[in-house]
């Protein structure tokens, strides 16, 4: 009677458990169904009433801050377009369409696998369209970064300064070629070329003859700092032994410098000046052959040519 009983209890229990398997499952596919509803409190904010209008307002505003030279603020603009955009789509009725197609049908909730399968590509739809509107904001955001980078160039070449200070006592040889960054980012100047197109002493010529007076980088802050260098005292005791004191000199500064921006990019910047006995100098067309200083009865060229790149020193 013991043996029946337990028998028929088990037997029982078996039946009562496989009444129980069915709830258990279908509480555990609600729950992932239920994870995957997380969009209804954001659809309000996000709904296109409001999208349509904040979307295209964020990106003309970065469009015209990027224009307007205001690169930090445009980058906040498309920041907030691509996150905005973002919300949207997964907010959308778009992709609440997609949900239901692929998990909300009954007959998909019955079944674990095809529910796990339709989560999967909803997934697909979900982050591919986020990572979408990522990718178009970026896009943006490197547009901007290229345009900034331009207007930094922009900035350095017009506002670099070249200018000569002749001294009190007008004497040529002790005149100062200055470097002035007037722009609004550090620069640095890493080497200054001095070149006589013609220097010129009593009857004799000098022709191209060219130094460099800066071989090593200088800092050069924005907002008016300066660097200068006294170009004519590389070749003053070679003028002096073979010609006496200059009377007229045709000389082309050349800087190289780069910007904190992009420092292993090379930029080059050309003055060119003529000066005669009274010690003001005049600026001129770096491309102006017309020259300046009278001809004398004697020349002599250095190594390198009128032009060339390495000169007498």
């Amino acid at each position: 009677m013991d043996w029946l009983s337990q028998v028929r209890q088990n037997v029982l229990g078996g039946m009562h458990r496989a009444k129980l398997l069915p709830n258990a499952i279908g509480q555990k596919i609600s729950a992932c169904y239920e994870r995957t509803n997380y969009r209804r409190p954001l659809k309000r904010l996000f709904h296109w009433s409001y999208s349509g209008v904040l979307i295209p307002l964020f990106v003309s505003t970065g469009i015209g801050l990027a224009l307007g030279g205001h690169h930090v603020l445009a980058y906040y603009s498309f920041v907030c377009a691509g996150l905005w955009c973002i919300c949207y789509w997964v907010t959308s009725d778009i992709l609440e369409r997609k949900r239901q197609e692929l998990i909300g049908s009954r007959q998909t909730r019955r079944s674990e696998d095809r529910l796990r399968d339709g989560n999967r590509r909803y997934r697909v739809w979900l982050w591919g369209g986020s990572a979408l509107f990522a990718v178009v904001t970026l896009i943006f955001l490197g547009l901007v970064r290229l345009d900034d980078i331009h207007t930094q160039r922009d900035d350095a070449d017009h506002n670099l300064i070249i200018e000569p200070h002749t001294p009190p006592s007008g004497e040529l040889y002790d005149t100062n070629f200055t470097v002035t960054n007037n722009s609004h980012l550090n620069v640095v100047v890493h080497q200054i070329w001095c070149g006589g197109r013609v220097l010129t002493a009593n009857k004799v010529a000098l022709l191209g003859l060219r130094s460099r007076v800066l071989q090593s980088d200088v800092l050069v802050s924005p907002g008016g700092d300066s660097h200068s260098e006294q170009c004519l005292h590389a070749i003053r005791d070679f003028v002096a032994f073979r010609s006496g004191p200059v009377t007229c000199a045709d000389e082309t500064v050349e800087v190289d410098y780069s910007i904190e921006v992009e420092p292993k990019v090379i930029k080059t910047k050309f003055k060119r000046f003529v000066t005669g006995e009274g010690g003001i100098w005049v600026g001129q067309g770096i491309n102006d052959s017309r020259n300046w200083c009278p001809t004398p009865q004697y020349g002599y060229t250095g190594p390198a040519g009128p032009y060339g790149r390495t000169g007498l020193f």
